[in-house]
């Protein structure tokens, strides 16, 4: 098993892995058929954690999934024995009126 606290270096926000209380509810997606087992859920909360998470997937040789709303039909938001990265809690807008620019994150 993977020490993947370790392998991910600076990371700010949460690595969640199998038995935690958490893994269930995070691996979860609209499409109740699908039932993926990630190796680490990485929940990043800014551009810099979806990095590193890319980065760990790429360090350990893991498959890599992209988990931003969850409503896709194919469950491709989660991967089996692989490295999600939840994007979910990256909500963040930023609007600029007089350039009438908008900044969304990807959990939005």
């Amino acid at each position: 098993m993977t020490d993947f606290t370790a392998a991910i270096g600076s990371f700010g926000g949460e690595l969640i892995e199998p038995g935690s209380s958490e893994y269930d509810g995070a691996r979860a997606v609209f499409n109740g058929m699908i039932d993926r087992r990630p190796a680490v859920i990485a929940r990043c909360e800014s551009a810099s954690d979806v990095a590193a998470a890319v980065q760990l997937a790429r360090s350990q040789d893991l498959p890599l999934s992209v988990y931003g709303g969850g409503h896709g039909v194919t469950g491709a938001a989660v991967v089996d024995d692989g490295v999600t990265v939840d994007l979910r809690g990256m909500k963040g807008i930023a609007v600029d009126v007089e350039a009438k620019t908008a900044r969304v994150e990807a959990g939005c």
